[in-house]
């Protein structure tokens, strides 16, 4: 992480051990939260996590098709 401290990178996302964390930088150190601000109102951590689990049991294809349907037609919550 101190690769992207150093770049002021905003906004990370990592998925490690199923499971998508979000964190932001504030005041020169990480923090992890609950919705990713470039993307206000969506519950990615729920929809990435599906997606990856999907493209074990239905393959990738499939998977990012169904991910991408479910942006287009969900309007999000703010």
């Amino acid at each position: 992480m101190d690769a992207y401290l150093s770049l002021g990178v905003p906004e990370l996302w990592i998925y490690a051990q199923g499971e998508l964390k979000i964190s932001t930088l504030n005041s020169g150190e990480y923090q992890q939260v609950s919705t990713s601000p470039t993307f206000p109102g969506f519950p990615l951590l729920d929809w990435v996590t599906a997606v990856l689990t999907q493209t074990v049991t239905q393959g990738r294809s499939p998977a990012l098709r169904a991910f991408r349907q479910q942006i287009r037609t969900r309007k999000p919550t703010l």
